[in-house]
């Protein structure tokens, strides 16, 4: 997803069970309104993720949203993670 300077989430609300189990690439760049990458639930559903970018997106506060305790089996393919020009990013887990 590159240049959404409007968009602020990548999911909102409740997700189905393997809705996002085949992602295994992600890339932000230039989405200026997201504050939280992850919230609880998608980590979850993340199990297949390799490759994590996240670029010039300006208002990004943290990856994953605080109050939530992340298992270290999180992200078990995750081969690649850039976390590139985030001016406010302050948490990631």
């Amino acid at each position: 997803m590159i240049n959404l300077p409007k968009l602020e989430h990548i999911w909102k609300g409740s997700i189905e069970s393997r809705s996002l189990d085949k992602l295994t690439i992600l890339t932000l760049k230039g989405c200026h309104s997201m504050k939280t990458l992850f919230s609880h639930e998608m980590v979850s559903q993340l199990k297949q993720l390799q490759h994590l970018q996240v670029e010039e997106c300006n208002a990004i506060e943290e990856i994953i949203k605080t109050g939530y305790i992340v298992e270290s089996r999180a992200f078990p393919k995750l081969k690649n993670l850039q976390l590139i020009d985030l001016p406010r990013l302050f948490n990631i887990c």
